[in-house]
């Protein structure tokens, strides 16, 4: 009970901080699915499947899964930016079920949004929520992003649809009911978008992958902003910080790094030498052109 107060006075004081929002509406629904959670997660444990939040309609396998992101996105503000433009081009790869595009069309209606999600379980109730909430231009794709057109084998949480963790790198896995098929693998720069207003990265350790690819092919160039989740594990080097961080700064990005407290909450030394694994969250923007802010 003390963690569930603390992590609500944590939840609440990032809302209040956050500028640009409809505090009262989201803190209303966000306190419904504290309730929600207390009430029939942990004491009844009743599994729900499908919630109703600021106006929109939203699938889920998991509730705590989705309590989570719905928490990072809307409550903390992960992905909040300000663009000069009411119909930015948006990119998001690792979509899982949508809840970014949700927030991206609730706060640019007119945003283009391209979207993938290669894990087919979960691709599909990304599917339903698209089309429930009559989101239009928005193109999702049931494939995982890297530097090449083709397929590669990929590891989903067979019992953990719609969570976090699914990947194309076994060594980022920690569940033992692991599902593995082929999925398709695009290019990003093989989709002939001139301009990428936001780039959101959440793909478990293929980030490595998709900024060769966008070095290589000179698109990074014409990406206005990126917020990216970098996955650290021991002996990838095709998943290299450094490598990544090369590219952005060649490309004129400056960047803001910073421990992505949600998941890894007090990261210390020991932390990571002992797990030999952990999550940044990388801001990078172009500051003649883009403000920090909702």
């Amino acid at each position: 009970m003390f963690r569930m107060i603390k992590q609500y006075l944590r939840d609440t004081k990032a809302l209040f901080t956050q500028k640009g929002v409809k505090k009262t509406r989201l803190l209303l629904s966000y306190n419904k699915l504290c309730a929600k959670n207390l009430l029939f997660t942990k004491i009844l444990g009743v599994k729900t499947k499908k919630e109703r939040v600021l106006g929109y309609t939203v699938h889920y396998d998991n509730f705590n899964s989705f309590f989570g992101m719905f928490t990072e996105i809307f409550i903390h503000g992960v992905y909040s930016r300000r663009t000069n433009t009411e119909k930015p081009v948006i990119v998001d790869c690792g979509a899982n079920i949508g809840l970014a595009i949700i927030y991206f069309k609730h706060h640019f209606p007119k945003a283009k949004i391209v979207a993938f999600e290669p894990d087919r379980k979960t691709f599909e109730i990304l599917e339903q929520n698209i089309k429930e909430n009559r989101f239009s231009d928005v193109t999702i794709h049931n494939a995982a992003v890297s530097d090449k057109n083709g397929r590669a084998r990929f590891y989903s949480l067979a019992d953990y649809q719609g969570g976090p963790g699914n990947t194309l790198d076994i060594r980022y896995i920690k569940s033992y009911t692991t599902k593995k098929y082929y999925v398709p693998t695009k290019r990003l720069s093989s989709l002939g978008l001139r301009r990428i207003d936001i780039l959101k990265i959440d793909v478990e350790g293929a980030e490595g992958a998709i900024f060769k690819d966008l070095g290589e092919s000179s698109l990074l160039r014409n990406v206005e902003m990126i917020n990216l989740e970098y996955h650290y594990i021991e002996n990838n080097n095709n998943n290299k910080l450094s490598d990544i961080l090369r590219e952005i700064e060649k490309s004129g990005f400056r960047y803001i790094i910073n421990a992505d407290s949600l998941i890894n909450d007090k990261v210390t030394v020991k932390e990571c030498l002992e797990e030999k694994r952990y999550v940044l969250i990388i801001n990078c923007f172009r500051h003649d052109r883009y403000k920090i802010g909702a």
